[in-house]
């Protein structure tokens, strides 16, 4: 199996197959689990951004749907499971599962990650929102994001997606 060499701030962490690094990058949705006030696990779909220079999950949310934030600003731990391949181009990969710390920005209207995350959803929907002139001219507030920045600690993942066995696991 290929591996990936992968580093934080410099240090070597374990290795992660390029079959996981396949899913983080082709992927278009994935499934991020915050907790609640509560203490309820609530869990939603989002459009990731493996940033690979980071090391990290890059998510974003509208002004307008804020409970993802205040979750994670009360408690940063979270999950990113990609476990479903439609559109993505790949067949047969691992379901992976990152469970890792959270980090929310402040409003942003545009900056160069940003740039980079609309992007890639241009190209991964591309009939999705945004992708037209007439849109971004009057759904402007759309375009006010606030960025969900997810490190992992540790990624688990079931071979050719079958949660029903034990996941392998590497822990950062």
């Amino acid at each position: 199996m290929a591996r990936v060499d992968c580093r934080r701030h410099g240090v070597l962490m374990n290795a992660v197959p390029a079959e996981v690094m396949s899913v983080l990058t082709a992927y278009i949705t994935a499934e991020l689990t915050t907790v609640s006030q509560q203490g309820q696990p609530v869990t939603v779909p989002v459009l990731p951004l493996w940033q690979s220079r980071h090391q990290r999950v890059m998510v974003t949310t509208g002004i307008g749907l804020p409970h993802k934030i205040y979750n994670i600003r009360r408690t940063p731990k979270v999950s990113v499971l990609y476990s479903d391949p439609t559109g993505s181009g790949l067949d047969g990969e691992p379901a992976v599962l990152i469970q890792g710390d959270a980090t929310v920005s402040a409003v942003t209207s545009w900056d160069d990650e940003l740039a980079e995350w609309y992007s890639v959803a241009w190209q991964k929907q591309t009939k999705g929102i945004g992708t037209d002139p007439i849109t971004r001219k009057y759904m402007s507030w759309y375009y006010q994001r606030v960025k969900i920045h997810v490190v992992p600690q540790r990624i688990r993942w079931w071979p050719d997606g079958d949660m029903t066995t034990s996941p392998k696991v590497v822990k950062l």
